[in-house]
């Protein structure tokens, strides 16, 4: 059996679903989202998503720690997530946007390159840095 190729799935979150095929992965091919090794059990083109879990259905799937739809049937961990088996319903959505990040005061460095500037923390950061803000 051919090894576990890591490189073949793209998983934002760990907290995702599923994942995308970086390319195509013919069914019986093992490969790992970061959770250890999974087999395909179908064929995912590049581009297509696979389950990384076992899902009930009825259950929000999440990629890149969205919903993007409800398992309209039990889906098994390695089977191509798409139209067949993913159902889109009206949900309750929250849409703040950017509440992790940090907020900080830059100005020019004055003894670095220009792409560099001095970040001071306002009260929501982390402590101060050095970096390109």
């Amino acid at each position: 059996m051919p090894g576990t190729q890591p490189s073949r799935l793209i998983r934002l979150q760990p907290i995702d679903d599923v994942a995308i095929a970086a390319t195509d992965i013919a069914a019986g091919s093992q490969v790992d989202a970061g959770d250890g090794p999974l087999t395909a059990r179908d064929d995912i083109g590049r581009g297509h998503k696979i389950a990384l879990r076992d899902l009930r259905s009825g259950v929000p799937v999440l990629r890149y720690g969205q919903v993007i739809g409800f398992a309209g049937r039990d889906i098994a961990a390695g089977e191509h997530v798409h139209l067949h088996n993913l159902e889109y319903r009206e949900f309750q959505r929250d849409y703040e946007f950017a509440v992790d990040a940090a907020s900080r005061s830059c100005s020019p460095s004055r003894s670095g390159p220009p792409s560099t500037a001095t970040c001071a923390p306002t009260a929501r950061s982390a402590p101060a840095t050095t970096s390109a803000c």
